[in-house]
């Protein structure tokens, strides 16, 4: 979510050598060649921006004190079909990963824990 050169997480070493998610947070570059504010971003309430590197888009969510499901357009991606990789939570300590298939210009419907996130990659296939 944060543009800087050098990003740290606030985790216990051991959670983040363990965790399932760790390979995928690991390969987010800090240098971005475009950035895009998601229009269902609200101070506050919730945080959602895409950022691309080269042809792969990533999008960040991050939710506020009230857990909530949201539906959020994909049209910053350009039209085709991608392979999408998550990154969410489960529980406080707990990050799940899956991979989906997904076309351009559709809504992404998500649940966000309160204080949660939600993290994707997209690539097109």
């Amino acid at each position: 979510m944060f543009t800087s050169p050098m990003l740290i997480l606030a985790a216990d070493m051991e959670d983040m050598l363990k965790c399932p998610g760790r390979r995928f947070i690991e390969e987010v570059p800090v240098v971005w060649d475009e950035n895009y504010v998601l229009p269902e971003s609200k101070i506050g309430n919730l945080a959602a921006i895409a950022r691309r590197k080269g042809d792969i888009w990533y999008l960040s969510v991050l939710n506020g004190e009230q857990e909530k499901s949201v539906s959020l357009n994909l049209n910053f991606l350009p039209e085709g079909k991608y392979k999408m990789v998550i990154a969410y939570d489960k529980g406080r300590k707990e990050i799940l990963m899956d991979t989906k298939t997904i076309k351009s210009r559709k809504s992404l419907n998500i649940k966000l824990l309160s204080g949660g996130g939600y993290l994707a990659r997209f690539e097109r296939i």
